[in-house]
């Protein structure tokens, strides 16, 4: 039977695929290379029966591990240079997982799965979950290792912050010396010094005082040891030197200084510059404006059983704190699904990930506000109340009014920039939705029966206008026998 109605959406599907699709989004023209890996890996995993979580793991997992994200490996330093990721996976239950800023982890990806998978919410289905035994702990670990020298662990991204800096063998501690519970042993080559303006010995001859100090990164106690060394005895006091000296040497005057002669310095030259100043050399003006900036990826998929799931990964802001947690770690504002009700006849479901200014994605709930609008099909009204609208409406007046709207955003002294994408599955077919008010939005989709990918470079005329586009894909529909 042919497809039903020609979509309204911009670049149909000349043949209706099957149910596997995967919708992938990032920032950078460089990276549609990699969007192409990654939307092909996934889909090989769909073709030979991997579930939806499957794809978008595998999906996110490529995008991590090149540098010219800011997920995994390409991650954004933070202010003390350390590399802090963040991850979060749902599935079509809204059955989630999420880790956030986690240091020296590979694939946060993997991770934000395997907590879901550990999570009592995610056992009660295990044919759909994780194995019971998971990877090793290697697979989540940077092959790389900790940094071997304090000067190594500075340029290091990926140390760990609740790691202790390896130091240097000339930095470190001699293995002789006791921790105070037993016999000391001082090193050989150690000297003894003395306690400035004590001039006694206040905790004895090699004794060790130890702190308790709470690691806020890691959780447990660290011990700071300190070490006493002992102060050398009290000399008696030194006759005055000049009761030694004879009072005639005192009243003998001492020679007269001869007056230096001091030559003239060289006349100063000066050097024509009016070839700079009247012709400076400026770079030309740049006639494109280029993409260098690097944002959140994520990734949204269905498989042959009808099954979405979507996950993000970040490396957060560049220059953060220690320890903030990001949109991307926040099931609800980075990644979104609303399943499917057991009474909905046209078995909707939704699925969204969001990227942005974290903290105002965070107060709007970015991607749970963007699901449920494109799956009732509202948009917020004058007086709170919501209006019908259809799905590009929708997802438009959810970046103007609950998003850019909000009072914590007009009321904020940071730019509200968001990028959206959503997938929206019926018994129809599958409808794929992007919105951003950002210079620039990149994504790829792909179906089962597609040979590459559909890359897309999505740029926005600029003054907060809100730019946006779609996909739509039909399903064939299998004629009865019967007929």
């Amino acid at each position: 039977m042919p497809p039903s109605s020609p979509s309204p959406f911009p670049s149909p599907s000349p043949s209706p695929p099957p149910l596997a699709r995967l919708s992938l989004k990032m920032f950078l023209p460089e990276t549609r290379p990699l969007r192409r890996r990654a939307a092909k890996a996934a889909i090989i995993l769909l073709k030979n029966g991997g579930s939806a979580l499957d794809a978008v793991e595998i999906a996110i997992k490529v995008l991590e591990d090149r540098e010219i994200t800011n997920a995994g490996y390409g991650s954004n330093l933070a202010i003390d240079g350390v590399v802090e990721c963040d991850a979060s996976i749902v599935d079509h239950h809204g059955r989630s997982g999420g880790v956030g800023a986690v240091a020296q982890i590979k694939n946060p990806i993997s991770l934000a799965r395997l907590s879901m998978a550990a999570s009592p919410s995610s056992r009660s289905s295990p044919d759909e979950s994780r194995p019971e035994t998971p990877e090793s702990e290697q697979d989540f670990i940077d092959p790389r290792g900790p940094p071997g020298m304090l000067a190594q662990s500075a340029r290091s991204p990926f140390i760990n912050s609740a790691q202790s800096v390896v130091s240097s063998p000339s930095q470190s501690a001699s293995p002789d010396v006791t921790d105070g519970h037993g016999p000391s042993a001082q090193a050989p080559n150690d000297i003894e010094m003395s306690d400035v303006g004590t001039g006694r010995n206040r905790a004895g001859t090699n004794s060790r005082l130890h702190n308790r100090a709470y690691d806020g990164s890691s959780g447990s106690d660290t011990e700071s040891t300190t070490t006493l060394l002992p102060s050398s005895p009290k000399q008696p006091p030194t006759p005055n030197a000049m009761s030694f000296v004879s009072e005639a040497a005192l009243a003998t005057p001492l020679p007269s200084t001869p007056p230096e002669h001091v030559q003239s310095p060289s006349p100063r030259a000066t050097t024509p510059l009016r070839h700079v100043t009247e012709n400076p050399p400026l770079p030309p003006p740049l006639t494109k404006r280029p993409d260098h900036i690097t944002d959140t990826v994520g990734a949204i998929a269905i498989d042959c059983y009808g099954n979405i799931a979507c996950g993000a990964s970040s490396g957060g802001i560049g220059m953060k704190y220690r320890g903030r947690i990001g949109p991307a770690a926040l099931v609800g504002v980075g990644a979104a699904v609303v399943p499917i009700d057991a009474d909905d006849k046209d078995k909707t479901c939704v699925a969204s990930v969001t990227s942005g200014t974290g903290e105002h994605m965070a107060t709007t709930m970015a991607a749970t506000v963007c699901a449920e609008r494109l799956y009732h099909g509202v948009q917020k009204a004058r007086g709170g109340g919501f209006e019908s609208a259809d799905d590009d409406e929708a997802i438009r007046s959810m970046i103007e009014k609950d998003f850019m709207g909000h009072p914590s955003v007009t009321n904020s002294n940071s730019a509200g920039a968001i990028g959206l994408l959503g997938v929206k599955k019926i018994r129809d077919g599958v409808y794929l939705y992007f919105a951003h008010n950002t210079d620039s939005f990149a994504l790829a989709s792909m179906h089962s029966d597609e040979s590459r990918p559909v890359c897309t470079m999505s740029r926005n005329a600029g003054n907060g206008v809100v730019a946006q586009g779609g996909r739509a894909v039909r399903y064939k529909r299998r004629a009865n026998r019967g007929d």
